[in-house]
C-alpha cells in the first residue's frame, strides 16, 4: 500500500505501528473456480492463522471496493476488527485498469479475545472523521 502512495501511519494516525508487526496483502487474484462467498472466507482463515503464527498484529490490504465490502462481511462473521478504510485516498494506477481500488485494516491481534469489541472500538476511533459535523 505504501508503495502505491497510500500512507498507513495517517490513514490511521490512532495508531502507533512503530513497534507493531503488520504486513500487506494486495493483488492477490483467484481462478474463476476459486471465486465467492465460501472461498474468500477459507482465504481469511489462512491468512488469519499465518498472522497469528508470525505474530503480525495488522494486515493492510489494498482491493477492489466491491471486494472490500466482501471482505469487511468475512471479517464480522469470523468476529475480527475490518475496516475499510474509505476516508484513504487510493492514487489510480495504471495496474488497476480503471477499478476503484480501496484500503482497508484488519486487527489480527484481537481475534477471539473477550476484548474484541474494546479493541474494534480503538481502530474506529483511530479513523480521522470523514464527515466532519
Amino acid at each position: 500500500m505504501e508503495a502505491a502512495g497510500v500512507d498507513i501511519r495517517h490513514a490511521l494516525p490512532g495508531i502507533d505501528l512503530t513497534y507493531q508487526t503488520y504486513g500487506e496483502i494486495s493483488r492477490m487474484a483467484r481462478l474463476p473456480d476459486y471465486r465467492g462467498f465460501e472461498y474468500t472466507l477459507e482465504v481469511h482463515q489462512h491468512l488469519r492463522r499465518k498472522a497469528h503464527a508470525l505474530g503480525m498484529r495488522y494486515g493492510f490490504m489494498l482491493s477492489p471496493a466491491s471486494n472490500a465490502r466482501m471482505y469487511r462481511r468475512v471479517g464480522q462473521m469470523t468476529q475480527d476488527s475490518y475496516h475499510v478504510l474509505e476516508h484513504v485516498n487510493v492514487p489510480q494506477k495504471e495496474e488497476y485498469e480503471g477499478i476503484r481500488m480501496m484500503a482497508s485494516c484488519i486487527d489480527y491481534g484481537v481475534a477471539d479475545t473477550d476484548s474484541a469489541e474494546h479493541q474494534a472500538e480503538q481502530v474506529q476511533a483511530s479513523l480521522p472523521e470523514v464527515f466532519p459535523g
